[in-house]
């Protein structure tokens, strides 16, 4: 088969991060997979494969007729099976430009968020049906999201199924090591609004209070990162928090980690808790999204209910005690990711669906 996974652009966020990872798995699977952006980026696709650049103007985006044709031209040029729309405006190009310049590609749209928390105006709402409603075929991230479209989005409900994210595993056995005089508490995320890190801050304030020889080390960049400075600054906890930046591997951070920590108010099924639950680090995260759906409470982890700051700190002070308990979580949910959460795995799910679709259309 060949596959056009369409992205917003090259960024390191994670619905083009996987749209990569997973193109690269299929393409080890003897497929071709093309990843195509719409808008420039900065950021080095993690792709070894074919990657297109339209190019286009972010100015347009709203009523964008040369781009829609530049695609159309694109798909007509190339012939692909497939077209895998993955987030941001992906699926309003690739659905415009399917239905104005008449071409026969099917269309999947990868949903990886809570739709009903971003979609609140009746005309937005109106417009969104449209374009799923000319949608062969939708792939939900968890449960909860597929479950939270379907309920958004009623006539979608015959054409959606759940894949999950994977991650990159070795043949050997990723283990948690740290030789560090202080406890590292580990966040991995984007500093946007759903990561809650103002909240983070707080819960270390009073984490720190019991322990304080712990450091937060926070992995990532965006627009709220010199707001959240600010605040660790303000609250006089300079010496706990170790702003990394953005880095190519956080991966190596997690044979570091003590325990990683998800305090996030928006989710869908993050691919970082797979990351700890591989490396053996114990997660304590929200309940908000999938993420229940990975972390089960006394199980795989600890999942404190939205909003609950005083009892999330209090589960990373129980993580950095250790003990049988939370060795039993983490060996749980070491084997959780081995057995259902590959990128191997995952990727031949997405095989079976286009599959599916192909046959469909004989």
């Amino acid at each position: 088969m060949k596959i056009f996974q369409l992205i917003q652009k090259p960024q390191l966020r994670g619905a083009e991060i996987f749209a990569c990872q997973l193109s690269e798995e299929l393409n080890k699977k003897g497929h071709e997979c093309i990843v195509i952006t719409l808008f420039r980026g900065e950021s080095k696709l993690p792709f070894t494969g074919r990657i297109i650049p339209m190019e286009l103007s972010k100015k347009n985006r709203f009523f964008d007729w040369s781009g829609w044709k530049k695609l159309a031209d694109l798909v007509k040029k190339e012939k692909p099976d497939i077209l895998q729309a993955n987030a941001g405006d992906t699926l309003k190009y690739a659905i415009l430009s399917k239905l104005i310049f008449r071409w026969k590609t099917q269309v999947i749209f990868r949903n990886a968020s809570t739709v009903s928390l971003y979609i609140k105006n009746p005309l937005v709402k109106k417009w969104n049906a449209l374009l799923y409603s000319m949608t062969d075929y939708i792939v939900s991230v968890s449960r909860y999201t597929r479950n939270d479209f379907t309920d958004t989005f009623p006539e979608a409900s015959g054409k959606i199924s759940v894949v999950p994210v994977g991650i990159e595993v070795s043949k050997a056995a990723a283990t948690h090591r740290t030789n560090n005089e202080k406890k590292i508490l580990l966040h991995v995320g984007g500093f946007t609004f759903e990561k809650n890190h103002a909240g983070l801050v707080s819960i270390l304030k009073e984490v720190v209070v019991h322990r304080p020889d712990v450091v937060l080390w926070l992995v990532g960049d965006g627009p709220l990162r010199n707001a959240t400075e600010n605040l660790v600054n303000s609250m006089n906890l300079m010496e706990h928090v170790k702003f990394w930046g953005y880095q190519s591997n956080p991966r190596e951070f997690f044979t570091q980690a003590d325990v990683f920590l998800l305090p996030s108010i928006i989710e869908g099924l993050p691919a970082v808790i797979l990351e700890a639950f591989y490396h053996s680090v114990p997660v304590v995260a929200y309940r908000v999204g999938g993420i229940a759906e990975l972390v089960r409470n006394s199980e795989t982890g600890f999942l404190i209910e939205k909003s609950k700051e005083k009892d999330f700190a209090v589960a990373i002070l129980s993580a950095l005690e250790g003990g049988p308990h939370t060795a039993t979580y983490v060996e749980s949910a070491h084997e959780l990711v081995v057995k259902n959460y590959t990128l191997e795995k995952v990727a031949s799910r997405f095989e079976t669906i286009y599959s599916m679709l192909l046959r469909r259309r004989l």
